[in-house]
This record gives C-alpha cells, structure tokens and sequence, in this order.
C-alpha cells in the first residue's frame, strides 16, 4: 500500500476552521486534546476541563505542531499557504522563522 499524498494547500493556526483538502495545522491543547477524546471528557468530568470547551466540536484530523519550530513539509510542496489571525502571536524573530518556512515549502508562483 502507498503513502497517501497530502492536499497541496496549508492552513496554519486553523482553530476550529479546518475545510476539506487542505492540511490543517493548529498547535494549541484543544487541538491536541481533539486527538484524546476520552481524555478530553475524563478532565472535563474532573474540573479541570470546562464542560462548555470539552464540546467545542475540534477536528481530529488536524495536524498538532509548533509553527515556531519550522514546517515539517518538503521544499516547494504546496501551492498555497493560508495563515488569518497567527503572526501576531508570535515574536518577531518566530515570525520571521515562520515566513521563511512558508517560502521554502511554497512552489515556484503559489499564494
């Protein structure tokens, strides 16, 4: 069996917006704990959880990962990269880290 190809669209800090054929990528704990469902309500059930956030409807396709430390994607993969409402809550130096991954991963002409 072969290694399924990803879609050719990146979606950084998608939160909850996480449409069809594109990778989504988020790195907060909503995103982690959307893996964990189980875990999700055991801490909800505990306190420790908002019951109101334990129910937020996260996607669990989403790919977890810190956009602070590169893109784990090959050279000129994608044919565009999405980012709304992310480079704010990074440093300035994080910041430029990441632009300089998103022009590494973008194809020749992508948006």
């Amino acid at each position: 069996m072969g290694r399924r190809e990803l879609p050719r669209k990146l979606h950084l800090g998608c939160g909850l917006v996480t449409p069809s054929g594109w990778v989504n990528v988020d790195a907060s704990w909503n995103a982690w704990l959307a893996k964990y469902p189980r875990l999700r309500k055991f801490l909800a059930e505990l306190g420790i959880l908002p019951k109101r956030l334990a129910e937020v409807p996260w996607d669990p396709s989403i790919v977890v990962h810190d956009v602070r430390k590169g893109l784990p994607f090959p050279d000129n993969y994608f044919e565009a990269i999405y980012a709304s409402h992310l480079l704010e809550h990074l440093y300035l130096v994080e910041a430029k880290y990441l632009l300089k991954e998103c022009f590494r991963i973008l194809q020749p002409g992508g948006y």
